[in-house]
């Protein structure tokens, strides 16, 4: 008998990565989608949903060590649907840091993960 119960979305998270790098998942306010955001919109976020943002680092020895940021957008009504998508990714992966970040409010870290800054888009 062959299990056909799909993988986590998170089991792909950080796998073929050879640098410092970010992944983010949008969690759409209106179809209630949980998808990867392309490289060429991040920075960009939309007021009425939520993100999860992994920031993937390494050291000299190529030891990797994962910083996990949810951002929700102002508007936005999911929260709690972000928070157990975090802790889901939490339980997978060994996070050195989790933070909670609110659209106009982000702090100086989180800010100069994109070099392009951020755009809100209402």
């Amino acid at each position: 008998m062959t299990d056909n119960t799909p993988e986590p979305w998170y089991h792909s998270v950080g796998k073929h990565i050879s640098g410092d790098e970010m992944q983010i998942w949008r969690l759409d306010n209106k179809a209630k989608d949980f998808a990867v955001l392309p490289k060429g919109d991040h920075g960009l976020f939309r007021s009425d949903d939520c993100y999860l943002v992994l920031k993937i680092t390494y050291d000299d020895e190529q030891n990797r060590s994962f910083s996990l940021f949810t951002w929700i957008g102002k508007t936005s009504t999911h929260e709690e649907e972000l928070n157990q998508r975090a802790d889901e990714l939490e339980s997978w992966l060994d996070i050195g840091t989790r933070a909670r970040e609110l659209q106009d409010h982000e702090n100086s870290y989180f800010r100069s993960l994109f070099k392009h800054g951020i755009t809100y888009i209402e």
